[in-house]
C-alpha cells in the first residue's frame, strides 16, 4: 500500500458507477420513502379536515381579539414615547446642557474663581457705626436698635448697588461682568454695631483702593435713610492671606460642574436610549404584534374553513398523497445518493480499479467481472474502466497476465479474506500457481511462505478492506518476500 498517499481519490465515472450498482436498493428506498409520504399525506389531510369544535373556534376568535388588543397597546406606547417621553427627554438634556454651561462659563469667567485661596490679596475694614436716631416703630425694616439696623443697612446695601460695583471694576482695570465684581467685595454686619468691608483682589494694593473708595461712597449712600449717624474705622489691614472658606468654595463650584456634566452624559443616554433601543423595541414590539394578529386571524380563517368543510374529499386526499408521494421520492432519492457517496467514501473497502490504482504500490494484474449479472453491468465496466468480457474470458486472460508476471519464480495466492477468495480464482490456473493460505491468521501459512519468492493478492470488490490488505502486505514484506500484484474479483 501507498503509505504516503493517504487521501482518497474519487472519479466521477466511479462514483456513477456506485450508484448504477446499488440501483435495486436506491429504487426500493424511494419507493418505500414515496409510500411512506403518500400515507403521511393522506393522514395529515384526513385529520385537518376533521370537525373543528366550537371551544377551537371560540379560542381562535379570543386569541385573535388579543392580538389586535396588543397592536392597540404597542402602538400607544409607541406614540407615548414619540410624543412625550423622548421630548421630555430632550428638554432635559437642553436644561442640563444650559447648567453645565452657565457652570463651565462661571469657572473660566470668575474672578473669585481665579484667585488663589493660599495666596490671596485682602484689604479689609472693621468699621464702627454710630447714631443717635430712634427706631421708628413704622419702618418694620428696622431692627430693635438703631445701631443694629443702620449697621445692617451698611451691609445690605452696596453689594447690589451697581454704580458702586461698575466704580469698582474701573478701579480693579478689568471688563468683567459685575456680578464676578460682586463676589470680590464682601460687607457684612458683623456685631451689633459693627461692619467688616472686605475686598479680595490678587494685587492688595488694588484691593485697598477699593476699599478706599467704598468708605467713601458708603456714607454718601445711606444719607436718604439716616440723617444723623458716624462711622468710625476700627482696623483696617491689607496684605496677603491663607482662606480655607475661599478654597472650599473652589472646590463647590468644581465639584457642581463635574456634577453638572454627570447629569448632562445621564441625561444624553437616556434620550439616546429612548431614541434608539426603545423606539426600535417598540416598533419591533408593533411588529410582532401585527405578525401575531395576522397570524391569529389565519388561524381562524382555516378553523372556519376547516368547520365548513366537516370531513375532506377523496380528491383532497388523493392529491395531497400524490404531493407528498413525490416530495418523499424526492428527499429518498437524495437520502440514498448520500448514504452510497458516503459508503464509498468511509467504507474502507476496495470498490473498483480506481482505489487499487490509486491506493497500491504494486501492479493489477487483472480484474474479473460479478459472475451474477446486473443491470447496466456493461455501463458500469465501461465507467469503472475495466475490458467488456465475460467472467471466463476475464479469468483466463487474467490468468495469463498472471504466469506472464510470475515467470520461473515460486509465486503464491493469498487474500486478506482468506483461502476461500483465492479458491474463485483457482479454476483459472490449475496447479500451476499454488495457495498459501491465510498469512493474517494461519501461522502455519506464514511458516510455508519461506517457500516463496513472492505473492499475490486475490481481493474481492465491495468486501476487502483496505487495512486488512495493508496489514497483509506489511507481513510479506517482514518476511522478506515482494507483492507481485493483486488480482481483482
Amino acid at each position: 500500500m501507498n503509505n504516503e498517499q493517504a487521501e482518497i481519490s474519487i472519479r466521477f465515472s466511479d462514483l456513477c458507477a456506485a450508484f448504477l450498482k446499488k440501483l435495486k436498493p436506491i429504487v426500493v428506498f424511494v419507493l418505500i420513502f414515496s409510500l411512506l409520504g403518500a400515507l403521511f399525506g393522506a393522514f395529515r389531510t384526513i385529520r385537518g379536515g376533521a370537525n373543528v369544535s366550537e371551544e377551537a373556534l371560540l379560542e381562535a376568535e379570543t386569541a385573535l381579539v388579543d392580538a389586535k388588543n396588543s397592536v392597540s397597546e404597542a402602538e400607544g406606547a409607541l406614540n407615548k414615547l414619540l410624543e412625550l417621553d423622548i421630548p421630555q427627554a430632550e428638554a432635559a438634556v437642553e436644561r442640563a446642557e444650559l447648567l453645565a454651561q452657565r457652570r463651565q462659563d462661571y469657572l473660566n469667567n470668575s474672578l473669585y474663581y481665579a484667585l488663589d485661596p493660599f495666596h490671596l490679596g485682602v484689604s479689609r475694614v472693621t468699621l464702627y457705626v454710630e447714631t443717635p436716631s430712634q427706631v421708628d416703630p413704622d419702618a418694620p425694616w428696622l431692627g430693635d436698635e438703631a445701631q443694629s439696623s443702620i449697621s445692617n443697612a451698611f451691609a445690605k446695601l452696596y453689594p447690589l448697588d451697581s454704580e458702586v460695583l461698575e466704580n469698582a471694576r474701573k478701579i480693579m482695570k478689568t471688563d468683567a461682568e459685575l456680578p464676578y465684581i460682586s463676589e470680590l467685595v464682601s460687607i457684612t454686619a458683623s456685631d451689633y454695631k459693627f461692619v467688616e468691608l472686605c475686598v479680595y483682589h490678587e494685587d492688595p494694593a488694588t484691593a485697598k483702593a477699593v476699599t478706599d473708595y467704598l468708605l467713601q461712597a458708603l456714607p454718601e449712600r445711606l444719607n436718604d435713610t439716616f440723617d444723623d449717624f458716624s462711622v468710625y474705622v476700627i482696623s483696617q489691614f491689607s496684605g496677603y492671606e491663607i482662606s480655607w472658606k475661599m478654597n472650599d468654595r473652589h472646590i463647590e463650584a468644581e465639584d457642581n460642574f463635574a456634577l453638572a456634566q454627570t447629569d448632562l452624559f445621564t441625561a444624553e443616554q437616556t434620550l439616546q436610549t429612548l431614541q434608539e433601543n426603545n423606539r426600535a423595541s417598540a416598533e419591533q414590539l408593533i411588529e410582532d404584534s401585527r405578525s401575531a394578529a395576522e397570524e391569529a386571524e389565519a388561524e381562524l380563517l382555516t378553523l372556519q374553513e376547516r368547520a365548513a368543510s366537516a370531513r375532506p374529499t377523496t380528491k383532497n386526499i388523493v392529491k395531497k398523497a400524490v404531493i407528498f408521494a413525490f416530495v418523499f421520492c424526492v428527499l429518498g432519492l437524495f437520502a440514498s445518493c448520500v448514504l452510497v457517496f458516503l459508503d464509498k467514501l468511509f467504507s474502507g473497502k476496495l470498490q473498483d480499479i480506481n482505489d487499487v490504482l490509486t491506493r497500491c504500490s504494486f501492479p493489477l494484474i487483472g480484474t474479473l467481472p460479478a459472475q451474477k449479472k446486473r443491470p447496466f453491468e456493461k455501463t458500469i465496466r465501461r465507467l469503472e474502466g475495466e475490458p467488456d468480457l465475460d467472467y471466463e474470458a476475464a479469468g483466463k486472460a487474467t490468468a495469463q497476465s498472471l504466469f506472464s508476471v510470475v515467470g520461473d519464480r515460486r509465486v503464491a495466492l493469498v487474500s486478506s479474506e482468506g483461502p476461500e477468495t483465492v479458491q474463485e480464482f483457482l479454476p483459472f490456473t490449475g496447479e500451476r500457481i499454488p495457495v498459501c493460505g491465510d498469512l493474517l491468521r494461519d501461522a502455519e501459512a506464514v511458516k510455508a511462505a519461506r517457500d516463496y519468492d513472492g505473492f499475490v493478492l486475490v481481493e474481492k470488490r465491495g468486501k476487502s478492506r483496505f487495512d486488512l490488505v495493508a496489514a497483509e502486505v506489511r507481513r510479506i514484506r517482514s518476511l522478506g518476500k515482494q507483492v507481485e500484484g493483486i488480482i481483482l474479483l
